[in-house]
């Protein structure tokens, strides 16, 4: 069977402020996926986190649009923006890694210290190694 995924590093993040942080995670990923001679994907979320969980929602700095094109900047071959909505962030951490892993042949995951996943934030950096 032939498998049709893009085979890819994957940058994990909100990316919501294409801060120095989020250059520095963008930038190492781009690396790796040098490296493996594959593709970078930045994986985020579409709108506004905080806005499903709180009645006053973060101000946002960029739209979903002006991030894209940020990101791809910075060197991203894709980027896929997840819906944010509370069935894809009821997705437990083992659930939203294997959606990714549907998505994508990875052969590597790059995201700051303090990411979290998975419903309740309960994916972590050290859950991702593991994994």
């Amino acid at each position: 069977m032939l498998d049709n995924r893009l085979t890819a590093v994957l940058a994990l993040g909100y990316f919501d402020s294409v801060h120095k942080g989020h250059q520095k995670v963008i930038s190492t990923a781009k690396q790796c996926a040098n490296d493996f001679g594959c593709a970078l994907v930045v994986f985020t979320f579409d709108d506004n986190l905080k806005a499903v969980f709180s009645s006053t929602p973060d101000k946002m700095v960029y739209v979903k649009e002006e991030r894209k094109v940020l990101l791809e900047s910075l060197g991203a071959d894709q980027v896929v923006f997840a819906p944010v909505t509370k069935e894809f962030l009821s997705l437990s951490k083992i659930e939203f890694l294997d959606y990714l892993n549907e998505k994508f042949n990875v052969l590597g995951y790059v995201c700051g210290s303090d990411y979290r996943f998975g419903k309740n934030g309960l994916g972590n950096v050290e859950y991702l190694k593991e994994f």
